[in-house]
């Protein structure tokens, strides 16, 4: 009688074997999982189109006349451009055969695992994303931060402030200052569809082999996120780019000195008294950062503060840097390898 192949998705004994001991299940230590700062911090906001949103933004200003007495005054008016904010889906599906889940009785605990591994991976997916993913690359995924900052020549060039003017090598990588809220730069779902990570546990699933007939029963739990970024106001997104990873010191006299670099891209956000302001960077860059703090040089202008408390427990258990007073966030899906920005 013919058999039905595992595919590289099935979860065998082999893996059971790894995550019970004793027929119990061992804590799985997420190793994996990404330091997700955008995504922890972002401010969201219920798009106006069931794929998007959709934003009129002013592109021109009405004439006005000075005027004498007696004289007459020409009618103006502004003009208005207007443009949609994509959505994509991201999805993830858990499929796990219902013999190889009940081993041990640890069918709960086994599923949940599995979860656990999938949430992370949708995380790490989707901050990647809202840093680099670029629809005119992938049609069907969103629109990232980067693809809309990566020319000082475009339409938003004074956006970007460069860290070095003349950077070399492979090894670059980016600080970005958001000013969130309703009104300037925000994360986007469908209209009438939930903000956030939608799981949805399938229960027993009966599936059919097309080509052998055979019938196996599994678990299934589908992951789901309906997301999009939009930027409705670039006066309030900056980017430092062409960090050199290389030239980081904690001397800034002998290396880039980035704190500098920050405060003229504080002075770019438009407004920052609209806004809840953000600085995100990789770890490579944070501990740079936390180091300068820990220097009279800059004390001034970087601080650290003890983490937020609640009740006699430290929340999330670590310092909170901040650069002009406001808190800066690490995600690791800002890289290391960023190309030059001429």
């Amino acid at each position: 009688m013919a058999t039905t192949a595992l595919t590289a998705t099935d979860l065998t004994l082999v893996d059971v074997a790894k995550r019970t001991k004793d027929g119990v299940m061992l804590p799985v230590v997420e190793a994996l999982q990404q330091r997700n700062g955008l995504l922890q911090s972002m401010v969201w906001k219920q798009g106006n189109t069931d794929t998007g949103h959709m934003v009129a933004a002013r592109n021109s200003l009405p004439s006005v006349t000075w005027v004498r007495y007696n004289d007459g005054v020409l009618p103006g008016k502004s003009t208005v451009d207007t443009y949609t904010e994509r959505t994509g889906i991201l999805e993830g599906l858990s499929s796990v055969d219902k013999r190889v889940a009940q081993i041990n009785g640890n069918e709960p605990a086994y599923r949940a695992s599995e979860d656990d591994a999938f949430l992370a991976s949708m995380a790490n997916t989707l901050e990647s994303a809202f840093f680099y993913e670029s629809t005119l690359v992938n049609p069907e995924r969103i629109l990232g931060l980067q693809p809309r900052l990566n020319s000082t020549t475009s339409k938003y060039g004074n956006q970007i402030i460069k860290a070095d003017a003349s950077p070399s090598g492979s090894d670059q990588t980016s600080i970005w200052l958001i000013g969130w809220g309703e009104r300037t730069v925000y994360g986007i779902t469908p209209r009438g569809q939930p903000t956030g990570l939608e799981m949805e546990d399938k229960g027993e699933i009966r599936d059919k082999d097309i080509v052998t007939g055979a019938i196996k029963y599994k678990y299934e739990t589908l992951f789901r996120w309906r997301c999009g970024l939009c930027v409705e106001d670039y006066r309030f997104l900056v980017r430092i780019c062409n960090v050199d990873t290389s030239q980081l010191t904690v001397d800034a006299a002998t290396g880039a000195d980035l704190v500098r670099t920050m405060v003229k891209a504080y002075w770019q956000i438009f407004d920052p008294r609209q806004v809840r302001l953000a600085w995100y960077c990789n770890r490579v860059v944070g501990s740079f950062l936390h180091q300068q703090a820990l220097s009279k040089t800059y004390n001034s202008t970087l601080s650290i503060e003890p983490a937020p408390m609640i009740g006699s427990i430290g929340l999330f258990g670590q310092p909170i840097v901040k650069a002009l007073g406001f808190p800066i966030y690490i995600s690791d899906a800002i890289t290391n390898t960023e190309a030059v920005v001429t």
